[in-house]
C-alpha cells in the first residue's frame, strides 16, 4: 500500500536492481522462445505430414510425425519446468527488491566508530512525513569523540540531517565517558 506524500527509499544497490531487471527480461524471452519454437515445430510437422514425398508410405510418415510431436512435447515439458524455476526465482528477487538493505545503513554507522566510540543501540523508524530516521545511541570517551562521530556521519551522502539529540556525562574528570543519542534522517535514494 502506498500512501500519499510518502517518499520511497531504495537502498538496494543499482547493480542488484539491474540484475533483477535482466532476469525478468531473460524469463520473458525464454517464454517467447518456447511458445515460438512449439508453434514452429507443430507447423512444420503439419506441413510435412500434408506434403510428404510422393509414393511414400503414409503410415510411416504418420509414425515419424508422431515421434517428432512426442519429442517436441518432451522438450516443451522441460522448458515449462525451466520457466517455472525462473518464475520462482523472479518472484523471490521481486520480494527482495522491495525491501531495502538496511544492513548497509548499519554498517555505515559502525564504520565511523574509531576506538573512542561504542554504539549501544540502533532504532530505525518511519516518520509521518515519510522520512526514515535512524536513531543511534552510544558511549564515547569524551565530548570530542562524540563531535568527530557526528561530523563523520554528516559527511556521508546517506543522511540529509544529522543532529545530536542528547548527551550527558557518565562519569567525572577530564576524560569522562559521554552517553549520546544522534538522529539521522535518511536521504531518499541515498547509498552508503
Amino acid at each position: 500500500m502506498e500512501l500519499r506524500g510518502v517518499k520511497r527509499i531504495n537502498l538496494i544497490p543499482p547493480d542488484r536492481r539491474r540484475r533483477i531487471a535482466e532476469t525478468r527480461c531473460a524469463a520473458a524471452w525464454l517464454r517467447f522462445t518456447i511458445v515460438y519454437t512449439t508453434l514452429l515445430a507443430t507447423g512444420l510437422v503439419i506441413v510435412r505430414a500434408a506434403a510428404g514425398p510422393q509414393g511414400a508410405d503414409t503410415g510411416a510418415q504418420l509414425g515419424d510425425a508422431r515421434t517428432r510431436a512426442e519429442t517436441i512435447r518432451t522438450e516443451a515439458s522441460s522448458l515449462r519446468a525451466q520457466i517455472t524455476a525462473l518464475t520462482t526465482d523472479l518472484r523471490r528477487a521481486s520480494r527482495v527488491r522491495q525491501q531495502p538493505d538496511w544492513s548497509a545503513l548499519f554498517a555505515l554507522a559502525s564504520s565511523h566508530l574509531g576506538d573512542r566510540v561504542v554504539l549501544t543501540r540502533f532504532a530505525l523508524e518511519n516518520r509521518e512525513a515519510g522520512d526514515h530516521v535512524l536513531t543511534i545511541r552510544g558511549i564515547a570517551r569524551g565530548q570530542q569523540a562524540v563531535t568527530y562521530y557526528l561530523l563523520a556521519m554528516e559527511r556521508s551522502d546517506v543522511f540529509s540531517t544529522v543532529r545530536l539529540v542528547e548527551q550527558r556525562r557518565a562519569g567525572s574528570g577530564e576524560l569522562s565517558d559521554v552517553d549520546f543519542s544522534i538522529e539521522c534522517v535518511v536521504v531518499e535514494g541515498g547509498s552508503p
